[in-house]
């Protein structure tokens, strides 16, 4: 807004100076043609502004065409108006209103000097409208007044008019006046006429090109609209396209994923099947072998033990029997432990059935079967020749609950089949702590 201020009170005061500098050198310009270079300036800047921000060639270009136009619009709009004012000073000198003085009043013409001026009149008209004038010096009222003035002889001492002259009726004078004023008028009448349909095909030229443009462009707009939609169906389906094949690939490849799963499924499924089988037939092997063998070991250990039992009844003494067992123990301790329990079956009431008893819980221990061991201490307790002896009793109980420690400590330590002179010292360690723990609380 600033900016529109200044440049336009810097304009103002430019075409005031400008034209009174003009008018002072006597230089035809009408302010109007100064308001229009103004303006003309004022746009080409703006456009100036607005081509391009870059200074090429091109730009100097644009800029130079814009300055001759301007100055070749404001040169023609000029000289239109000073055509103009010098085809109404022509036609008339004075308006309607205006009269000299009856002192001051040329004496008229003659009749053929204001029909011939009449007619000067109208051919210059008639030019002026043809070819534009060339430029001549201020017409002032006086210059007017002196063209319209008839030529005429000086005039004597008397002052009166010479008696040839004829004189003209002041009427006539101002019939001619009258007339040539409406000639001007007309002229103007049919320039403004001519401007107006001028102007008026312009416009219609304006609109139609106007319409056409609009026509164009809303063609284009349409046809640009149609390709956007055909593009857009284009790619939509394409998408669609691309959409079902990768569903229809995912769909076929999950099937198939689906199918290779079910397959290595059914074939783990059968190989673990032939596995279990081929295992539960191996095993099956196995025990059926262990059964047989274990059957014909027992039917050997059977015929064994009814061997043995038919050379223990042939001794006749418990130090026989005795000494066998202590011959067998190393080589065979289940010989031995077979001799052990033959003997104190045959002598439950010898006083040296007990130590029998210990010597076979040992022999049970160092074959690591503390069960055994444990069987044989409570089968002795029934025994009278123990049950009557409260020491030997508690010996014997006692030693059941330390064969009872030491089978839930090796258990716990796995190794529950290591012989009880063969167990580790911290094994043994934790046994006896725990059997003096237990054996604290029992008391």
């Amino acid at each position: 807004m600033t900016f529109i201020l200044i440049t336009g009170s810097i304009m103002t005061i430019s075409i005031f100076l400008i034209y009174r500098l003009c008018h002072f050198f006597d230089i035809e310009m009408k302010w109007t043609s100064l308001v229009l270079c103004a303006v003309m300036a004022f746009i080409v800047n703006g456009m100036a502004i607005t081509m391009s921000p870059f200074l090429d060639k091109g730009h100097y270009l644009r800029l130079g065409i814009l300055v001759v136009t301007a100055a070749a619009v404001v040169t023609i709009f000029n000289e239109r108006m000073l055509r103009r004012e010098e085809v109404v000073a022509n036609g008339c000198t004075l308006l309607h209103t205006e009269a000299l003085p009856i002192e001051d009043q040329p004496e008229p013409p003659a009749e053929d000097t204001v029909f011939e001026a009449r007619r000067k009149k109208t051919e210059t008209a008639d030019a002026t409208a043809v070819t534009p004038p060339a430029k001549k010096e201020p017409v002032t009222e006086q210059a007017i007044a002196k063209e319209e003035r008839p030529v005429e002889a000086k005039p004597k001492a008397a002052d009166k008019p010479s008696a040839k002259a004829k004189p003209v009726p002041a009427d006539d004078a101002q019939t001619a006046i009258a007339e040539a004023q409406q000639a001007a008028q007309e002229m103007a009448r049919q320039e403004a006429e001519a401007k107006a349909k001028k102007a008026e095909a312009e416009a219609e030229a304006m609109a139609k090109a106007k319409a056409e443009k609009a026509a164009k462009e809303k063609a284009a707009q349409k046809k640009r609209q149609e390709a956007a939609r055909k593009k857009a169906e284009a790619k939509a389906k394409a998408e669609a396209e691309a959409k079902a094949k990768a569903e229809a690939e995912a769909k076929a490849k999950a099937e198939a994923e689906a199918k290779a799963k079910a397959e290595a499924e059914a074939k783990a499924k059968a190989e673990a099947e032939a596995k279990a089988k081929a295992k539960a037939e191996a095993e099956a092997k196995a025990a059926a072998k262990k059964a047989r063998r274990e059957q014909e070991q027992a039917k050997k250990r059977q015929a064994h033990e009814q061997k043995l039992k038919q050379e223990l009844s042939s001794m006749d003494s418990l130090d026989a029997i005795l000494d066998f067992a202590y011959e067998t123990k190393d080589a065979q301790p289940k010989d031995a432990i077979f001799a052990y329990h033959e003997a104190i079956d045959r002598y439950s009431d010898d006083d040296y059935t007990p130590f029998l008893v210990i010597e076979l819980g040992n022999l049970y221990k160092e074959q690591a079967n503390y069960s055994g061991a444990i069987a044989t201490y409570k089968q002795a307790l029934k025994m009278p020749i123990i049950a009557q002896n409260d020491a030997m009793c508690q010996e014997f109980t006692k030693n059941i609950h330390y064969l009872g420690t030491v089978q839930d400590i090796l258990a716990k330590h796995a190794a529950l089949s290591t012989p009880f002179p063969q167990i580790p010292g911290n094994i043994m360690q934790e046994i006896e702590d725990e059997f003096q723990a237990h054996s604290g609380s029992a008391k």
